[in-house]
């Protein structure tokens, strides 16, 4: 699955580190038709404050506008989600 196709998305998003905050997240993905290829927590590197995680998503997507649209669902879901430039 390629970034330059347009068929992969890295996703940047924060959320709150207690138990059970991924399930959401994830539902949240998978609702928009996304598959999730991989997932990293990230805690150091973007300095997060203490309470929350970062977290990096590569999902595969269908196309770049379909991307788009799983990045607008995460936001409209209260999530600060943000496409990763490589």
């Amino acid at each position: 699955v390629s970034v330059r196709q347009g068929r992969s998305l890295v996703v940047r998003v924060m959320v709150d580190d207690r138990p059970g905050n991924l399930a959401p997240l994830i539902s949240c993905v998978a609702g928009a038709g996304a598959n999730v290829i991989d997932i990293y927590h990230r805690r150091a590197v973007w300095l997060s404050p203490i309470n929350q995680v970062g977290i990096v998503m590569v999902l595969e997507v269908r196309d770049p506008e379909h991307g788009q649209s799983v990045l607008a669902r995460l936001r409209e879901s209260g999530y600060s989600a943000e496409q990763a430039v490589f």
